[in-house]
C-alpha cells in the first residue's frame, strides 16, 4: 500500500515484474544513497497518467530496529542482522513476496568506471539521472524510468559530432524504431561504456570513430598513418 499526500494506491504482489537495486555513489540523486525501481506488470494510474514504475528512495542510513522483526522473519528473508538497514530489508520482503529476484547492476561498469561509480551520470530531456546496465537490460532514473532489454536495441550509436569538450552525448535506437537521446556524458566514463556493451554484445555504430577522437594528438597521428600504411598500394 502507497500512501500519497492526496491518494492511496494498493499494488498487489502478483503485479510486481521486476526489482532493480540501485547505488546512487557519489551523484546521489535529490540527496539519496540508492533507490528500489519495481517494474510492475499493472501500471498504476495517476490521473489521466499510468506509471509502470515505482521507485523508492533511501538516505542510507536507517535501519529497522532489530527487536521489531522475529527471528523467524529474519531466517525466511535471508539478511544477516548486520544488515538491516531499511531498503535491504523492503527490497528483501518484497522479492520474497512477489516471488521476484532482486536485479543487480553489473559490478563489472563500476569496475571499469574511472571513478569507479555504480552508474553512468547522465541526461535526459533536460532531466539529470543515472544509467545502470545488467546482464539483460539497462534502466534509467529518475524522471522518466527508461528500461529496455537489451534484445529491444538496435544499437548504441556514438556520433563524433556530439563530442563537447568534457564530454559527448549518445542515442539508443530501440528496434521498435524509437530513439532515445542522453547527453552530458562524461568522456572519461566511454571506455566503461564501450566494455560494457562490447561484453554483452549490445549492438554499437559509431563507437570506434569517438574512442579515437578520445586518444591524444600523437596517437591519433600514429592511427592514422598506420591506417594510410594498409591502404597504400604495394610497389
Amino acid at each position: 500500500k502507497i500512501r500519497g499526500k492526496t491518494l492511496t494506491y494498493n499494488i498487489r504482489y502478483q503485479d510486481i515484474g521486476r526489482i532493480f537495486y540501485l547505488e546512487f555513489g557519489k551523484a546521489r540523486l535529490g540527496g539519496y544513497a540508492s533507490a528500489l525501481a519495481f517494474g510492475l506488470n499493472q501500471p498504476m494510474r495517476h490521473g489521466k497518467t499510468l506509471h509502470s514504475w515505482l521507485v523508492l528512495n533511501f538516505d542510507g542510513e536507517k535501519t529497522v530496529p532489530l527487536g521489531a522483526v522475529s527471528e523467524h522473519v529474519w531466517k525466511n528473508i535471508g539478511v544477516a542482522k548486520a544488515d538491516h538497514k531499511q531498503e535491504f530489508m523492503v527490497a528483501k520482503l518484497v522479492g520474497k513476496f512477489s516471488g521476484q529476484t532482486i536485479i543487480a547492476t553489473l559490478s563489472e561498469f563500476r569496475e571499469a568506471h574511472p571513478q569507479k561509480e555504480p552508474g553512468l551520470k547522465c541526461t535526459h530531456k533536460a532531466q539529470q539521472g543515472l544509467m545502470y546496465f545488467s546482464k539483460k537490460s539497462f534502466i534509467y532514473v529518475m524522471k522518466p524510468v527508461i528500461w529496455h532489454r537489451y534484445s529491444d536495441i538496435e544499437a548504441f550509436h556514438f556520433d563524433i559530432g556530439h563530442l563537447r569538450g568534457k564530454s559527448f552525448d549518445f542515442a539508443v535506437q530501440l528496434k521498435s524504431g524509437q530513439v532515445l537521446e542522453f547527453s552530458q556524458v562524461d568522456r572519461d566514463a566511454f571506455d566503461a561504456i564501450h566494455k560494457t556493451l562490447q561484453k554483452h554484445e549490445v549492438p554499437m555504430r559509431g563507437a570506434e570513430r569517438l574512442q579515437g577522437s578520445f586518444a591524444p594528438a600523437g596517437a591519433r597521428t600514429s592511427t592514422r598513418a598506420a591506417a594510410a600504411a594498409r591502404n597504400r598500394p604495394a610497389t
